[in-house]
């Protein structure tokens, strides 16, 4: 574990939130190399995606990681499409935008480009 990885766990730690210690725990201890990477390479996302999923009940790590992972290879390059298509219009861009967050599973960067 690097130090960026150990200090973001410190940070965690620091927050006393037993829901975000728990998950952190479970997702560095039972994750795999790749997932530990994603979240190496994007820690203040993975910060504000583990304050955020804390708060859901029974919320679990493989989920977290699951959706953690669409986010870094699907989410984040589908609204840089988006952001870049001025011809489309603020209103068809919006509809995407709101489609894409209604719909997280079911949409990945093929099917927007």
């Amino acid at each position: 574990m690097n130090k960026q990885f150990k200090e973001l766990g410190e940070k965690i730690c620091r927050s006393n939130d037993l829901l975000q210690i728990r998950l952190f725990f479970e997702i560095t201890t039972k994750g795999d190399k790749q997932s530990k990477v994603f979240i190496e390479e994007n820690q203040d996302l993975f910060l504000q995606e583990l304050v955020e999923k804390a708060k859901v009940t029974g919320f679990k790590w493989d989920d977290f990681i699951m959706r953690f992972e669409w986010i870094v290879r699907e989410q984040i390059p589908i609204y840089e499409v988006l952001n870049s298509e001025e011809s489309l219009g603020p209103e068809v861009l919006e509809g995407l935008r709101k489609a894409v967050e209604a719909n997280p599973e079911k949409l990945d960067l093929n099917l927007v480009e």
